[in-house]
């Protein structure tokens, strides 16, 4: 089967959130137009996380720099902590250059791919559990979007929280656990798909059977019509006709 997708980033967003009947073809597409997806992904989010990092930094050099340890470093530092040493100078500095989102763009990709990863090496053992083998390269194509929904939701928090400092504990076991959620649905949406198809060809294969049943059934109807056919064109002609009367 031959995955033709017509629809475009954001439609395959969407489905990706919505659609589990999509996932199917998501797993049989090449590699390739998932890493596309991925990039394309985390390249909006990566610029709505600049923009974050430039509007704390509107406000003051300590939440810029603080936002960006704690959202993009991982670094939990209060603002009691925070120290302007070399590299929080080099920050400050270097905001509006174009290597901090460069920088942004990368630490993110790196560790959502590392997310994607590990998530299809989840999938692939769901799979050998559901008894339907798939090749971890599929359960890749999976992890990628099914990760689409938490990393729509990490960046929504993230604004929320930058402009009114709204915080949701564990939030990252919700990112982790929705990711998780949409693994299984779609590999056993998978399942249902496969041994539905299974049960149509065994329906097919019956009824063909008993096509090819009933045709060889006239076939030999025919064969019998036409042998006695045969038999009693056979016999006239071996009748004798009866001599005519003199008179």
């Amino acid at each position: 089967m031959q995955n033709k997708d017509k629809h475009g980033f954001f439609s395959q967003i969407v489905k990706s959130i919505k659609d589990f009947d999509k996932y199917e073809d998501f797993a049989i597409e090449k590699t390739g137009k998932s890493m596309k997806y991925i990039c394309l992904l985390i390249l909006i989010f990566a610029i709505v996380v600049y923009v974050l990092f430039l509007y704390k930094f509107s406000i003051s050099d300590t939440d810029g720099l603080s936002f960006f340890k704690e959202n993009i470093l991982n670094i939990n530092y209060s603002q009691q902590e925070l120290n302007l040493d070399n590299i929080d100078s080099i920050i400050v500095q270097s905001k509006h250059n174009v290597v901090i989102p460069i920088w942004i763009y990368i630490l993110y990709l790196t560790s959502f791919l590392v997310d994607a990863v590990i998530l299809g090496v989840v999938g692939y053992i769901i799979s050998l559990i559901s008894r339907i083998r798939i090749k971890y390269k599929a359960c890749f194509n999976l992890a990628v979007h099914a990760l689409t929904l938490p990393i729509i939701l990490e960046l929504i928090y993230m604004v929320i929280n930058s402009i009114t400092g709204y915080e949701i504990k564990y939030f990252n076991w919700m990112y982790t656990c929705i990711s998780y959620v949409y693994m299984i649905v779609a590999i056993l949406m998978i399942k249902t798909d496969f041994i539905n198809r299974q049960l149509e060809l065994i329906k097919l294969e019956k009824e063909q059977q008993k096509v090819r049943e009933e045709l060889q059934k006239q076939d030999e109807q025919e064969e019998q019509n036409k042998k006695e056919d045969n038999n009693k064109e056979n016999k006239e002609e071996n009748e004798e006709p009866e001599g005519l009367e003199e008179n």
